[in-house]
């Protein structure tokens, strides 16, 4: 593999993820601004809405894969943006930026 080609690291996702009940119900809270409090994922909407989702990756090497992630999200250039309540840091284009872990089909 030459230098400029990039290795494609696979990972398994939750299947749970997957379930369309499961995606119904979510999107439906979520639309409705209800809550949802379950196995693996979490909805709540005080003070803003916000989702956790656990057990998203199911790998033996999830920490590496992690690390991988951060370090990659870190190198990342980043637009502060400001406005009268808060302020925070957008992405630009993100196909724009080469991937370790992420690839664009």
């Amino acid at each position: 593999m030459s230098s400029t080609e990039k290795k494609t690291r696979l990972v398994s996702i939750n299947p749970v993820f997957a379930d369309n009940d499961l995606i119904n119900r979510f999107r439906d809270a979520y639309t409705n601004r209800l809550p949802i409090d379950e196995k693996v994922i979490t909805l709540e909407h005080e003070p803003f809405s916000h989702c956790v989702i656990d057990d998203f990756v199911l790998d033996k090497n999830v920490d590496q894969f992690c690390s991988q992630l951060s370090n990659e999200l870190s190198n990342i250039k980043m637009n502060q943006k400001n406005n009268d309540l808060y302020k925070f840091q957008q992405v630009n284009k993100r196909k724009k930026e080469p991937s370790n872990i992420f690839y664009n089909n």
